[in-house]
């Protein structure tokens, strides 16, 4: 899904879909597009839209793109341990690679001395 320009109300990118489905939708009926349907319908399609969207990308081993996307959208994101785990956990090394990179201050990565506990 590619990203279309700013909206003027609100500084994230509309979904080119949602722009698609309420273009043709409308168009269906003679009604022009409206912002706020546009808006709605971005919200709706949209995996972003809803709280712990950087979590949630990580979580899922997103590409970097939407990482960077997530990050936008919700900049006051936190638990980047959490975040990291997960990442470990699941073997997303991009996911890992891009906070170490993007944002270290938000995870702890050690100093490479830490024992495994038994």
């Amino acid at each position: 899904m590619l990203l279309m320009s700013p909206r003027k109300d609100q500084e994230f990118p509309e979904l080119v879909t949602a722009l698609v489905v309420c273009r043709v939708s409308l168009y269906k009926h003679n009604v022009e597009v409206l912002p706020h349907v546009v808006t709605l319908v971005d919200e709706y399609l949209n995996p972003f839209s809803s709280r712990k969207k950087v979590g949630r990308a990580c979580r899922l081993g997103f590409p970097r793109r939407a990482l960077e996307y997530a990050a936008a959208r919700d900049p006051d994101w936190s638990n980047g341990q959490y975040m990291a785990a997960a990442a470990v956990i699941r073997g997303f090394v991009h996911v890992l690679e891009w906070l170490n990179e993007c944002y270290p201050e938000r995870t702890s990565w050690g100093d490479g001395h830490e024992v495994a506990p038994r």
